[in-house]
């Protein structure tokens, strides 16, 4: 067996349109493929259709090079869930996409508390 390699991590949404806006127009992801229940951006994709499991929601983090410039940008484009934050693995900060959903941004820390495997 080839070792596998992440694909992408799927959202479901209630409001297809108001999440493509927030995660094209908001955060600024570039769209790869689009269908009337389903957009796929660079692994990830929104789905308006029946999820495959359970509905427990995983964190999706989005990794950015300037965390202020982001800060800046994005704290007035919805509600904010998590204010910047300086952590041991680097800066965060979380705003509720469409649905609510959690969107964290970060940028990880030049020394971070975990090694390379």
């Amino acid at each position: 067996m080839t070792t596998p390699q992440f694909a992408l991590a799927v959202r479901y949404v209630r409001d297809m349109p108001a999440a493509r806006r927030f995660y094209v127009d908001v955060l600024g992801l570039k769209p790869q493929r689009e269908h009337a229940s389903f957009i796929q951006f660079a692994h990830f994709a929104l789905a308006s259709d029946a999820p495959l499991g359970d509905d427990r929601a995983a964190e999706l983090c989005w990794l950015v090079d300037d965390i202020d410039a982001a800060w800046g940008q994005l704290q007035t484009q919805g509600h904010v869930r998590m204010p910047l934050t300086d952590l041991p693995f680097g800066r965060i900060f979380s705003i509720d996409d469409a649905d609510g959903h959690p969107c964290y941004v970060m940028q990880w820390a030049a020394a971070r508390p975990s090694t390379p495997a």
